[in-house]
């Protein structure tokens, strides 16, 4: 990403989407906090620059916490340094998010500030009507994922899971690796790599939808549409050590309790 003029350099840069609607964000509606000496300059489509004096110190991450009346808080270590791309980061509504009338909840009660995370199994959310597959096999030497998408432009900044015999296992994807076609993508990996193979022909991918519980162990996930009669999901809590089956319609609020 290219400076800002002479004496500043830009030392981070994200891009923020609102996963409901997976329309861009408008960051002038966050409240940003960052390190000492840093500028937050909020640009169009939903892209945050994060830029400093030449004069500052140098520095290989950023640190950058954002706070919203409707999402929910969001705090990371940005890469910085000479050549900086921008991030790709999706933002999860909390219970003051203004949903349409029709939307579907999945909602209780868990242990507080734990993260809850749920999964379509048999593909009936509007996110999974179309299937996504593996293009090529994923190991644990493997920094990347290529994957078909169809229906999709990019994944950029989703959560998923791989599933391949009785193993399990969800990646963040990192940037897109630019030129290739609207329907698929080469993803960089933002954690850990894969512990187990994935073979492509036999791998499972499911789009991970995100909530963390407030301080009273509340918590809330939305979804804009429900294929079909009724939807059969996975809700897990934190490391996945509880979990539950549920079965949620178009315009229905489901309670999953965890504790």
């Amino acid at each position: 990403m290219a400076g800002l003029g002479f004496g500043w350099s830009v030392q981070g840069a994200l891009w923020l989407y609102d996963s409901f609607t997976g329309r861009a964000v408008d960051s002038r509606t966050l409240r940003v906090k960052t390190e000492e000496g840093i500028q937050v300059i909020p640009k169009s489509g939903g892209l945050l620059v994060f830029a400093e004096s030449e004069s500052g110190k140098k520095r290989e991450r950023l640190w950058v916490c954002l706070e919203s009346p409707i999402f929910l808080p969001q705090e990371m270590l940005l890469p910085s340094g000479e050549k900086v791309l921008p991030v790709c980061l999706r933002l999860w509504p909390k219970k003051e998010y203004p949903v349409p009338w029709n939307a579907s909840r999945l909602y209780g009660k868990c242990l507080p500030n734990e993260e809850v995370f749920f999964v379509f199994e048999n593909f009936s959310g509007r996110e999974e009507r179309y299937p996504k597959r593996l293009l090529t096999n994923v190991t644990s030497e493997t920094s990347f994922v290529e994957i078909y998408h169809p229906g999709r432009r990019s994944l950029e900044g989703e959560r998923l899971e791989l599933e391949y015999s009785a193993f399990r296992e969800q990646v963040l994807l990192g940037r897109m690796e630019p030129g290739k076609r609207p329907d698929t993508g080469r993803y960089f990996l933002e954690n850990e790599r894969v512990k187990e193979a994935y073979p492509r022909l036999e791998t499972k991918i499911r789009l991970v939808f995100y909530a963390r519980a407030d301080e009273e162990g509340n918590y809330i996930l939305y979804f804009r549409h429900i294929q079909g009669e009724a939807a059969s999901g996975r809700i897990c809590m934190g490391a996945g050590e509880k979990q539950q089956q549920v079965k949620i319609r178009q315009g229905e609020s489901v309670r999953a309790d965890f504790i």
